[in-house]
């Protein structure tokens, strides 16, 4: 019995562009120090089970897709998960800069970036951070994370829930449950925090996050889209409104 997992197959929508008109080209996908055989961009892996059946755990490439549109099925988890006191909305404004892909590989059981389980645990691992470009087009307001004001927003889904059963398909606004009691973790929103505890403000700014599944002897997928935003909310206001 050949068990393949395909657990994580990252379609990462870092808001290429976000005029229809124009080609999705105003940001950059850069690979820093990545390479074949480099540890931090391994895309697959072999293993056994804990039954002793192969697996197979592979990772799809980061692709940049179309801002997403309100009718989309992202727009649609996203306002009825957050019904009440959010104003989302598409932005009008291209976004100019790189995504730097610092790390983005397979994590198979007991590897360093597996998560800890007396099973071992199938998984993968993408390290990321958003460069503005204010020089390439000046007379365009663009997101700046040292305004404290810049977000990152993660739909995703899988056939395995986090607290749910195998085989029950999930379609979910993820947030860091590991930013959990740490400030800046921001109870009640959509948004997937960064780690680093300064205020939000930190050029170039970061997204790191390892989904992993210790039921390992099950066919696993596992996608995700990942948009920047920015908060606009004005001060008194009772809506929070946020720019995708």
């Amino acid at each position: 019995m050949r068990i393949k997992h395909l657990l994580v197959c990252f379609l990462v929508t870092p808001l290429p562009v976000l005029l229809t008109s124009r080609p999705a080209d105003a940001i950059n996908l850069v690979y820093t120090n990545l390479f074949p055989s480099s540890p931090n961009y391994q895309p697959i892996a072999n293993y056994k089970t804990n039954v002793g059946n192969d697996g197979i755990l592979t990772r799809d490439f980061l692709t940049k897709i179309a801002p997403p549109n309100t009718r989309s099925k992202f727009w649609r988890a996203l306002n009825s998960s957050y019904p009440v006191g959010w104003d989302f909305r598409r932005s009008g404004t291209p976004v100019y800069g790189d995504f730097l892909i610092d790390e983005y590989k397979v994590c198979p059981p007991f590897s360093d970036c597996a998560s800890l389980s007396t099973t071992g645990s199938v998984g993968a691992k993408l390290n990321l951070a958003y460069r503005p470009n204010f020089t390439f087009s000046p007379n365009t307001r663009q997101p700046d994370p040292d305004s404290g004001r810049v977000r990152w927003i993660q739909w995703v889904r899988s056939n395995h829930p986090v607290n749910g059963r195998h085989g029950d398909k999930e379609s979910i606004i993820d947030i860091d449950i590991t930013s959990t009691g740490r400030f800046p973790y921001d109870p009640g929103t959509p948004f997937y925090y960064s780690k680093v505890e300064s205020f939000n403000r930190q050029t170039p700014y970061r997204f790191d996050d390892a989904p992993a599944r210790t039921d390992i002897g099950w066919n696993h997928d596992w996608i995700a889209e990942l948009y920047l935003a920015e908060e606009i909310t004005k001060p008194g206001s009772n809506t929070r409104k946020v720019l995708i």
